[in-house]
């Protein structure tokens, strides 16, 4: 059994006390899975806020990370989504990964009250594989839209793909994203800040 966004049914207890009775019973159903052959997977982009129950052995046992793809994976899995279609003008590529992962695609500026050192959370600190796939899609569909107006047939370009790079980028500019913006702040500016402040006590 697969349970996609598991923390909207499975919150804890603690910070959502309404959430007890459904947690109990999914719990409750969890025992004896396993001699019955079935297994339950859980996925979750907050963690946090899965009820600890659930995440005992003898429940969910195995707790996989995937991360966020760097520049790297993104140029892998732009390639993947690239490969096999004839709407793709030759010499097209994964040139539009540089594009996303630019600094100048920055949603929030943050100011260390200390040290006064910014830190850019950019449009590269929310990319995940979905979001790359989605780049592909919504560039074909640019192009295609441009060459039935125009009649003529050019394929999917390089432009196609930076231009949907713009347009994810303007359509998240004022959305919430407190939870890669959390992850940002703990991975990103404060171990920069804690090295800043080590070397400083050596000098």
């Amino acid at each position: 059994m697969f349970f996609d966004e598991a923390d909207a049914l499975l919150k804890s207890r603690e910070s959502a006390p309404w959430t007890a009775e459904v947690v109990g019973a999914f719990l409750a159903g969890m025992d004896g899975l396993r001699e019955n052959g079935a297994f339950v997977i859980l996925a979750t982009n907050r963690p946090d806020e899965l009820d600890q129950a659930l995440l005992r052995d003898g429940r969910i046992d195995r707790k996989i990370k995937v991360e966020r793809p760097d520049i790297d994976a993104a140029r892998i899995i732009a390639a993947n989504a690239l490969e096999g279609h004839r709407f793709v003008t030759p010499g097209t590529g994964t040139a539009f990964i540089d594009h996303l992962f630019s600094p100048m695609h920055l949603l929030r500026d943050l100011v260390h009250p200390e040290s006064r050192n910014h830190h850019h959370f950019t449009l590269a600190h929310i990319v995940n594989g979905a979001m790359v796939v989605g780049l592909v899609a919504r560039a074909k569909s640019l192009a295609f839209r441009r060459d039935k107006a125009t009649g003529t047939l050019t394929g999917l370009t390089d432009a196609d793909l930076v231009a949907a790079v713009d347009a994810v980028f303007a359509e998240n500019k004022d959305l919430n994203h407190n939870y890669a913006l959390r992850e940002f702040v703990e991975t990103v500016a404060i171990p920069f800040e804690e090295t800043r402040r080590n070397r400083s006590a050596m000098n």
